[in-house]
């Protein structure tokens, strides 16, 4: 800021202006009215001067319009009883107007600091919000101590003791409950007209406060989201432990049985039942392998490290592999394919994509009798989307579960059907993970995925994927090579 003596030039001004025109109408006004031109001249002048100034200029102003215009005029004496009483009245009224200028111009400064102040505090809280970083919020406070007058404040921190041993120089950064570091203030360059020293330190130590504050908000924000990220592991594997002991129990249950019939009895039993119990044991252990595999393959796919490998892949091929391994698994379903020709390609992961495809497929087999179908469509509605929908004729999905049973372990909870899955009996056993695969599939692929109902009954399940710009025939094949 600039000091008051770089702008008294109009208060010379004023002095020289009222001076000059009471030269020319001497004789012609009255004194009373000349003497209250020089009142007015002395408050406009206290606009732009110092107290001290003011009272000297006011005190000489009135010395000086004795001698000058009083008779007898160039002394000192006064010849009249009136002209006294003009003199004090005049010097009285110019000190007390001076006085009152000094007072409105001193709390015009006072307000123009307290809104400059009020603005500074507002823009650095908006700053510390929009950035985190510690570096970050100290070059912010290095910066707004600079501009009042500390340009070597340096920002530290260190423990509170250090606090007490850089001495009065220094300011805290304390929030409510703890204090954060300091600020080393170092020497003051620079002085701001209109504030006391000590406001300006009242002030400094508001932006530390500000500062200390926020960075308590930023902590206690950080401690909530660790207590719920806690809290929600610890939901979890609460329900992964009881998932696990309910759902794998059952067909570990049938491999014991299956595995001592065959141990206890294997010579006695004709080669038809020895048979029978084999097919169990390897239904049971393909069900268990598919409900460890969808457990480990959604903890992989909620890691923030997980290396998604990507590549421009076929959805025909991709669709076509999975449906001929279904048509093995599930020999009694019945399939119908459509897919739109000239396809994309889409940039994916192939292993995840046929995963996601193999569980959608597995949840339409489940809930479809087995006089139905499974409907699988692959087309392009839009010029950036390949989706694809697989339905089945199922008893449909109540819509306050189309959003929910995306969520891991999350299970309709509906009355039995009343129709004969085309499965076998361990055909609807599961924990309740293979949508919340299919949902963290999609997420990492940048797809979407919904359920919607199909117009002919039952549930349709669709993916969309984006569509990029397509690469050159010699890309895909380099990556096919490589």
């Amino acid at each position: 800021m600039q000091t008051l003596s770089k702008h008294r030039w109009p208060a010379w001004l004023m002095w020289a202006l009222a001076w000059g025109l009471m030269f020319v109408l001497d004789e012609t006004v009255s004194l009373g009215s000349m003497a209250l031109l020089l009142v007015l001249a002395s408050a406009l002048a206290a606009l732009w001067s110092s107290a001290s100034a003011s009272l000297i200029s006011s005190v000489l102003s009135v010395v000086l319009f004795n001698v000058l215009f009083v008779p007898p005029k160039f002394t000192f004496h006064v010849y009249f009883l009136q002209d006294y009483f003009l003199l004090i009245t005049m010097l009285g009224v110019s000190v007390v107007v001076s006085s009152l200028m000094l007072r409105l111009r001193r709390a015009a400064e006072q307000e123009r600091m307290h809104a400059m102040q009020s603005e500074q505090l507002r823009s650095l809280s908006e700053q510390l919000r929009e950035n985190q970083d510690m570096a970050a919020h100290a070059q912010l406070l290095q910066g707004l101590m600079a501009a009042w007058g500390y340009p070597n404040a340096r920002v530290e921190w260190h423990a509170q003791d250090a606090l007490q041993a850089a001495g009065t120089s220094a300011l805290a950064v304390r929030g409510k409950t703890q204090q954060f570091g300091w600020v080393q203030l170092g020497q003051h360059t620079q002085v701001h007209s209109g504030m006391a020293a000590e406001d300006v330190t009242t002030h400094l130590q508001a932006l530390c406060d500000l500062l200390g504050l926020e960075l308590e908000r930023q902590q206690a924000i950080r401690s909530a989201k660790l207590a719920n990220e806690e809290a929600q592991s610890q939901k979890l594997r609460n329900t992964l432990l009881t998932a696990i002991a309910h759902d794998y129990r059952t067909p570990l249950a049938n491999l014991m049985g299956a595995a001592s019939v065959i141990h206890d009895q294997g010579s006695r039993l004709p080669a038809t039942r020895v048979s029978e119990l084999s097919h169990t044991i390897l239904d049971e252990a393909q069900q268990l392998n598919r409900m460890t595999s969808n457990t480990l393959q959604l903890a992989r796919l909620d890691a923030s490290s997980l290396d998604v490998r990507k590549d421009w892949e076929s959805l025909q091929e991709l669709v076509g592999s999975v449906i001929q391994k279904s048509k093995q698994r599930f020999g009694a379903a019945h399939f119908h394919i459509h897919m739109s020709p000239h396809l994309p390609l889409v940039y994916c992961d192939a292993i995840l994509v046929v995963q996601l495809l193999e569980n959608l497929i597995e949840n339409a087999v489940k809930y479809s009798p087995a006089t139905s179908r499974v409907e699988i469509q692959v087309t392009q509605p839009l010029p950036d989307q390949v989706r694809v929908s697989v339905r089945d004729q199922g008893p449909g999905i109540p819509d306050a579960w189309k959003k929910r049973v995306f969520d891991a372990f999350a299970r309709v909870d509906a009355s039995p059907l009343t129709f004969e899955s085309q499965g076998d009996h361990t055909a609807r056993r599961g924990v309740g993970l293979g949508l919340a695969v299919c949902r963290a599939i999609a997420r990492v692929h940048d797809a979407k995925i919904w359920i919607e109902d199909a117009p002919q009954g039952g549930t349709a399940v669709c993916v969309a994927f984006p569509v990029r710009h397509q690469p050159e025939v010699a890309d895909v094949m380099m990556g096919d090579t490589a």
